[in-house]
């Protein structure tokens, strides 16, 4: 398997849309400039990707300008919203520069840090590496890691090496001839991105996990079924009568490989789940646990060389046009998830100022039309959806996300009362300081 395999999947991936993923840490007041740009640095040096030049394979240059930006806007949640939005997608980073850029949006009440990553480089492990590294530099707590050894993948026999090759090369073929098992949208070209944001309180995330656990599932299952009875009805309201829906989604490679560490690179890849709308609830459900345990009993080294295959077949070119062009004959579906689950950090403070909340996300790829995101961060979970507007002409919120809730309810009998909104974080962090309990776990962590 060649790791340049995935970056190089998640590079052709971007070629119709910008690759940009975002973090953003909500603030209670102001940071200082030079001491943020000093931690920026002494963060950044610490990952050889991140020395190195977006479009360069190889090579480390400490003395690589940071982009760093500062903007001021008034306390007006819209105009923040937006404002951020922007700084993600409207400007791709610049592949002769750092794959990483960072905005500070002060307001009169509030600091926005915000790192726009690339998901070619950055999962979300990556991603909250770097923000907890960041958080304790500009604290002063420095540390000084070993130098990070090469990635070891586990090397099968010869004899399972062809064997999963063979395998991968087979799943290839069954895809080019499988029919299309995601959402009946219009042919379009990629549109506008539109976020949408939906927050559970303690009790109601908790909830969800209780019964996920009590019926012998993961809490993605529940995402999984949720999704498999909104989008069959979505489609079967469209006059579109067809049981099989396929999601695509993600798995961490890094409890795989022997040694990870704290590195800062793309270690996650995308494989397709195919649930059929006639089973019942508990048959999704027992499904979406049993390819789990595939995945993690060496089917997702399959799906590895299937990618692999790919990308040598495509040439090791990037950008790839070819490599890109396969990916409507072999996606088949335009529906894809991705749970980064519990965030490691509660956060609570980043110097001697209160974090309010605290975001990672990936971006919309062709040919998703939609990404559900799904993270935990201080006891609460939170629903991220960004959508193609192109694709749904309007009909997003009430035609697919609100029946998804509807299910997700009734699972677990939530009698959710969270609501919908579209935007990004200004209007949703009225939630106050950490508690004590979230500070005595931050100050366990950095004596």
């Amino acid at each position: 398997m060649s790791f340049h395999a995935i970056n190089a999947l998640f590079d052709s991936l971007g070629e119709s849309v910008s690759p940009n993923s975002c973090d953003v840490v909500v603030i209670d007041g102001r940071l200082d400039h030079a001491r943020l740009r000093a931690a920026i640095a002494q963060t950044l040096a610490r990952h050889p990707i991140l020395c190195r030049p977006l479009g360069a394979r190889d090579g480390i240059d400490h003395d690589l300008p940071i982009d760093l930006r500062f903007h001021a806007l008034p306390d007006d949640a819209a105009r923040v919203d937006a404002h951020l939005l922007a700084q993600i997608w409207d400007e791709p980073l610049d592949r002769g520069g750092r794959p990483v850029r960072f905005h500070v949006t002060e307001t009169p009440t509030r600091t926005y840090l915000q790192t726009i990553h690339t998901h070619v480089y950055a999962d979300a492990t990556a991603c909250y590496t770097l923000t907890e590294q960041l958080a304790a530099a500009y604290a002063g707590h420095v540390s000084i890691d070993d130098e990070m050894p090469a990635l070891a993948w586990p090397q099968p026999r010869l004899r399972e090496a062809v064997r999963m090759r063979l395998r991968g090369l087979a799943q290839l073929a069954r895809d080019l001839v499988r029919p299309f098992s995601g959402l009946a949208v219009p042919a379009h070209r990629p549109g506008a991105r539109k976020m949408t944001r939906i927050v559970l309180d303690e009790r109601e995330t908790a909830q969800l996990r209780r019964v996920a656990r009590e019926r012998g599932h993961s809490i993605h299952a529940c995402f999984q079924l949720a999704m498999l009875r909104a989008a069959h009805a979505y489609n079967a309201a469209r006059g579109v009568d067809r049981p099989t829906v396929r999601l695509w989604d993600f798995f961490s490679l890094r409890p795989m490989l022997e040694t990870t560490g704290p590195r800062y690179d793309c270690l996650a890849l995308i494989y397709p789940v195919d649930l059929d709308a006639r089973w019942s609830d508990a048959e999704t459900t027992a499904h979406c646990a049993e390819v789990v345990q595939r995945m993690r009993g060496g089917e997702l080294a399959v799906h590895a060389q299937r990618l692999d295959s790919m990308f040598r077949a495509a040439g090791r070119r990037s950008p790839m046009p070819g490599f890109a062009r396969l990916w409507p004959s072999l996606f088949k579906s335009n529906v894809f998830l991705t749970n980064p689950g519990v965030c490691p950090s509660t956060l609570p403070r980043f110097g001697d100022a209160p974090v309010i909340d605290y975001v990672t996300f990936p971006q919309l790829f062709a040919p998703a039309d939609v990404m559900f995101v799904f993270s935990t961060f201080r006891d609460r979970l939170r629903i991220h959806v960004v959508h193609d507007e192109a694709a749904f002409a309007g009909e997003f919120h009430e035609g697919l996300l609100r029946p998804f809730l509807r299910e997700l309810d009734a699972q677990a009998g939530l009698h959710l009362d969270a609501p919908m909104r579209d935007g990004f974080v200004a209007t949703w962090t009225a939630r106050p300081a950490p508690t004590d309990k979230h500070r005595a776990l931050r100050t366990e962590a950095h004596p």
